[in-house]
């Protein structure tokens, strides 16, 4: 299905419809490696005009996200290769997507927040988990809303965590759900992740919770936070979603004091190959370059992860399989296009300076 031409354009939601102004054009974006992110936020409580957003009615409480395409797009009118630009208004914050509205409506414009192809994976990566936080969010709602799975990843962390282990980064935080039970078993933690729409749901959930967490936007492989060093470094279902394992590994490491705890969940979840169905978004973000540049995405066993760590410096490295998760996992059903993998927790020390 193609988008409607003209100055708006009407996405065919199963359940609604809902309108998006037409793509502004912008300046080129930045071309340092520092800008990787295709996300711009501009939430706005009251109308505010900004350089890509159109006000909105007067007195109307709105909540605007705007975003860049990661790679250069053909202007329309002048033929220029130039940025663009579209802006989604909706009250309050953005409505969450479900995987099912996403496939039933897959833009095909240049113009469009469809998958930019031609980016590179980061930002393919980045863009397609800007786009999933909403439905990763009540997915993990969900989760939590079992107090088996609630008190089962408590016991996770608390075991995996040294009782002096004071203050934690949690890498590649998401929606927070890592660092939200860290905080609750009394420890200071600070939460990293590139994806902006992540953070919102995180500090929205921390917020909920009366917990005092501090979530900022960054890079995984090379985390720049203050509060460090810190005495433990914890990820989720990160490692495998990242195009340079090694010098993430080697730099987390300048991050933790001497002595400090390593401690990451993941699993083999694309053991024998990724398969996506068309109506899967992982399908368009996820392709052969991306599946190439990911040295975890196919890992066939845990064991991968321990090499890799192992080699980036670490010492003690330990691995326990989870099998509380997977048992619930049985109970409980996975998220739709997954299949039940059994996690692990690998743990391991800093010896010292990098």
């Amino acid at each position: 299905m193609r988008a409607p031409s003209g100055p708006t354009a009407v996405r065919a939601w199963p359940h609604r419809s809902s309108r998006r102004s037409a793509p502004r054009t912008c300046s080129p974006l930045p071309t340092s490696a520092s800008s990787r992110s295709p996300w711009r936020n501009c939430w706005h409580a009251t109308p505010t005009p900004s350089s890509c957003c159109t006000p909105t009615a007067p007195g109307r409480r709105s909540s605007r996200r705007c975003w860049t395409s990661p790679a250069p797009r053909i202007c329309a009118r002048s033929g220029t290769t130039r940025s663009t630009c579209s802006c989604s208004t909706s009250p309050n914050r953005p409505r969450p997507w479900s995987w099912t509205a996403w496939s039933a409506w897959r833009p095909t414009s240049r113009a469009s927040d469809a998958v930019p192809q031609d980016s590179p994976v980061q930002d393919r990566i980045t863009w397609y988990w800007n786009q999933h936080a909403p439905a990763y969010q009540r997915f993990q709602e969900q989760r939590l809303a079992h107090p088996d799975y609630d008190a089962a990843w408590t016991r996770v962390w608390r075991d995996a965590l040294p009782d002096d282990a004071e203050t934690v980064l949690d890498v590649g935080t998401g929606t927070g759900h890592a660092a939200l039970t860290i905080a609750a078993l009394g420890r200071r933690v600070r939460g990293i992740d590139i994806a902006p729409a992540m953070l919102d749901y995180a500090r929205d959930n921390a917020r909920r919770r009366g917990l005092d967490i501090t979530f900022v936007q960054g890079d995984a492989v090379r985390p720049e936070v203050r509060g460090g060093p810190f005495d433990a470094l914890v990820s989720r279902y990160l490692l495998w979603t990242l195009p340079d394992v090694d010098t993430a590994l080697r730099d987390w490491r300048r991050l933790l004091r001497p002595g400090g705890r390593l401690a990451v969940v993941d699993a083999p979840w694309h053991a024998g190959g990724m398969r996506h169905s068309d109506t899967d978004p992982r399908a368009h973000a996820y392709d052969a370059e991306a599946r190439r540049a990911l040295a975890l995405a196919e890992a066939d066993d845990i064991a991968a992860w321990r090499e890799r760590i192992l080699a980036a410096g670490f010492t003690d490295v330990e691995s326990t399989p989870l099998t509380e998760l997977f048992e619930l996992d049985g109970v409980h059903g996975v998220a739709t296009d997954h299949h039940r993998t059994l996690q692990h927790l690998i743990t391991a020390q800093n010896p010292g300076a990098p």
